[in-house]
């Protein structure tokens, strides 16, 4: 009697690495859809200053890109300029999403679900007279399940002096429990605060509603 043969090993393919998509020389677009959201035009140009934001050749969608401590990019997070489309590029490690982080060692941090709510609170901060540069903000890429999100447990790895952790995570119920779970983890080693947008689902939500307060929000980007 013949012997069973092993079983068959499933091929196991190697993670895929992150590849910068194409992008266009000119943003207009992706500055145009930006300052439409009622995100400030110095922070949206200091962004492409700094290749944090880039306008992808391919649809001409928005793109955040996260890099790592060395520099090198690793993390990109499209947004379609017409229509609802937003996902991550493939080979995108969620450890390094999107982030402002202006100090050396910074001892507090704003964190996001997404860049664009990090966008809309830095104007925010300008809004009320605030230099947004001296702050450090971070988006999560999206928050899931009762774990620690990749992105915050990165940026507290890679940043040991940080010692106050302020969530503006989102205004439903994902973005309550999500807080409460983050919170429920840190609270041992940080100072950990919630804050949420005072008004509307999300920061952006909220940055619109401030601004119809105001006046109109406009469109000065590509000055």
């Amino acid at each position: 009697i013949s012997e069973p043969l092993p079983p068959v090993k499933p091929k196991v393919e190697p993670p895929k690495a992150f590849s910068m998509p194409k992008v266009n020389d000119d943003p207009s677009r992706a500055v145009y859809y930006l300052v439409g959201r009622g995100i400030s035009p110095e922070i949206i140009h200091w962004c492409i200053e700094h290749k944090l934001i880039f306008e992808t050749t391919k649809f001409s969608n928005v793109l955040f890109v996260g890099y790592d401590k060395a520099g090198n990019p690793k993390y990109g997070s499209v947004r379609a300029i017409d229509g609802d489309y937003k996902g991550d590029v493939s080979g995108s490690d969620k450890r390094f999403s999107f982030r402002i982080a202006r100090a050396d060692s910074p001892r507090k941090v704003h964190v996001f679900e997404c860049a664009i709510d990090l966008l809309s609170y830095a104007t925010c901060v300008k809004l009320r007279g605030g230099n947004w540069r001296k702050e450090t903000y971070l988006s999560l890429g999206g928050i899931g399940g009762k774990v620690m999100p990749l992105a915050l447990e990165q940026f507290l790895k890679d940043h040991p002096d940080i010692s106050h952790v302020y969530l503006h995570l989102d205004n439903d119920q994902p973005g309550r429990n999500a807080t409460k779970n983050i919170t429920e983890i840190l609270k041992s080693n940080y100072v950990v605060k919630d804050i949420p947008p005072p008004e509307g689902k999300d920061f952006n939500e909220y940055l619109r509603i401030r601004l119809s307060k105001q006046k109109p929000i406009t469109k000065e980007a590509s000055r």
